[in-house]
């Protein structure tokens, strides 16, 4: 709800288009989807990304984007939304908005340390995501 209420309806309808996106996924899309996403938050706020600052919030719905396309991928090619992926995607994420060395002190501070292949499955996606969608 966060989320939508920050985009550029704001309030408005807000409620129907939480349903509609609910009502859009099927139980095991949404059990997949939310799997990746509870990952991906918990991982954000131990790393202290859960505050309301414009930031966080960019970085949160970044991250949410991302997390979203990788669990409908991994759902589609009937694999398991590992913690593996969501800590992919918010290195991924942070490396975006502030660099390599704060994601390198992130990924050190709370042990992270995802493969390469679930780091390169995040940046293709996002970039489907940003120059394709």
């Amino acid at each position: 709800m966060r989320i939508l209420r920050m985009s550029e309806a704001g309030e408005k309808d807000l409620g129907l288009r939480a349903r509609q996106i609910r009502i859009m996924l099927s139980e095991e899309e949404r059990r997949v989807v939310k799997t990746m996403l509870e990952n991906t938050s918990k991982i954000l706020k131990d790393a202290g990304y859960h505050t309301n600052k414009d930031k966080d919030a960019q970085i949160a719905d970044v991250s949410g984007r991302i997390a979203r396309a990788v669990a409908w991928f991994l759902y589609f090619f009937n694999r398991r939304p590992t913690r593996e992926y969501a800590e992919a995607i918010v290195l991924y994420t942070i490396w975006l908005f502030e660099g390599r060395e704060k994601a390198k002190h992130i990924a050190e501070k709370l042990s992270l340390a995802p493969r390469r292949k679930a780091i390169e499955l995040v940046k293709y996606l996002h970039h489907i995501i940003v120059n394709c969608l």
